[in-house]
């Protein structure tokens, strides 16, 4: 990955993301700030998971973070990552704004998915 860009859209036909993106609407910002975002992509060997924080953090007892799967230990090369994490504290006046790396710099995930 050499650079991304994100919005908040309200999903056409609703709860179906990704079926007809080019029916997405934007959400006006103030319906929906976004302070703070993380985003997790992940690639054909890991998978998004649940993980119970209640022990360690009070205020978010549920946290989802991406996890290897079974499969990712018979790759040929296990120094690719399978997934990355996007964390970004500029907020919501960043929705459809670039965010590039200079050249010879980027994000590597193992068979990236849609």
């Amino acid at each position: 990955i050499t650079g991304y860009e994100h919005d908040q859209v309200m999903v056409q036909p609703q709860g179906q993301p990704g079926k007809y993106p080019e029916q997405d609407v934007s959400v006006p910002i103030n319906w929906a700030y976004n302070h703070h975002y993380m985003l997790w992509m992940t690639g054909n060997y890991s998978t998004m998971s649940k993980v119970n924080t209640s022990v360690i953090d009070a205020y978010h007892p549920i946290y989802w973070i991406a996890m290897d799967t079974e499969a990712a230990r018979d790759r040929d090369d296990p120094a690719i990552p399978t997934s990355q994490l996007f964390s970004e504290g500029n907020g919501g006046e960043s929705r459809k704004s670039f965010h590039g790396y200079p050249d010879g710099y980027a994000q590597l995930i193992e068979s990236p998915q849609k």
